[in-house]
């Protein structure tokens, strides 16, 4: 028997659930887990609260037990409650270990959760950049670009997000750059700079060759979004690159020269 938590555990008493080993890939410590699956009658796919070990060991970041629950055939492509599998869980975290193992295991990196979110946009959410310049985080990106479709750049999760719009929020301008050298739509980081106030971002749209006259879904051009946000600095930014003052307003139908006169 092993010592767990103060309690003993006994390998020999039937673990209909998977419990046990459920909780020792979420706690700890890898020796307990080994002495788990070396016991007969453990499945180490059996879910709790539909999680398996594996996504309890990846949220957790016990790549120890990560590889040890994969070498005893835990499935990467498994999903919980919200459609997330382990790959995309270890996004969060900004480990690109995981996600290059389940390449190796021909899983999609394509997947997304019930939420119709990619693993890029999971991994750029603002609650999961706490360092605007995580190494770590350029590395994952890196790693899902280069197995991912231009046209996935665009794919916008249930609340309108996309990969270069939670780029421009938390203002990373390497990640920036390497969706706007994977074709992403600069005009759409414009606007999503005009609306987060990112300076820094706002400069690097300009400087990418946007389109500042485009119209976005409502028919605001960046001007007349900008002025509608009261963003003084980017007013004056457009106005140097002599975005058009003539353009219209499509719910009042005037143009901008009244705004400003």
């Amino acid at each position: 028997m092993a010592e767990y938590k103060h309690q003993a555990i006994d390998h020999r008493t039937e673990d209909l659930n998977g419990l046990a080993l459920i909780d020792a890939s979420k706690n700890g410590p890898e020796e307990l887990v080994k002495s788990f699956l070396s016991t007969d009658g453990i499945d180490v796919n059996s879910t709790y609260h539909e999680r398996s070990s594996l996504h309890w060991a990846v949220e957790r970041g016990h790549q120890a037990i990560v590889q040890l629950l994969i070498d005893h055939g835990a499935q990467i492509g498994a999903r919980d409650a919200c459609g997330l599998t382990p790959p995309m869980l270890t996004c969060a975290n900004h480990d690109s270990t995981l996600v290059e193992i389940s390449l190796d295991q021909h899983d999609n990196p394509r997947k997304k959760d019930f939420y119709n979110q990619l693993p890029s946009i999971l991994a750029l959410r603002t609650e999961n950049c706490p360092l605007q310049g995580s190494e770590r985080m350029k590395a994952l990106i890196e790693v899902l670009l280069n197995n991912c479709t231009n046209s996935d750049l665009e794919v916008r999760d249930r609340y309108g997000r996309t990969s270069l719009s939670l780029a421009v929020r938390i203002g990373n301008e390497d990640i920036i750059k390497l969706l706007l050298n994977r074709e992403a739509d600069k005009n759409c980081a414009l606007f999503f700079a005009i609306r987060d106030e990112n300076a820094d971002s706002f400069k690097m749209s300009l400087k990418e060759g946007v389109n500042i006259e485009v119209r976005d879904l409502k028919g605001y051009t960046p001007l007349l979004s900008a002025v509608q946000r009261n963003h003084t600095y980017a007013v004056k930014m457009l106005l140097q690159y002599n975005a058009d003052l003539e353009a219209r307003d499509p719910y009042t139908i005037q143009n901008l020269s009244i705004s400003f006169n």
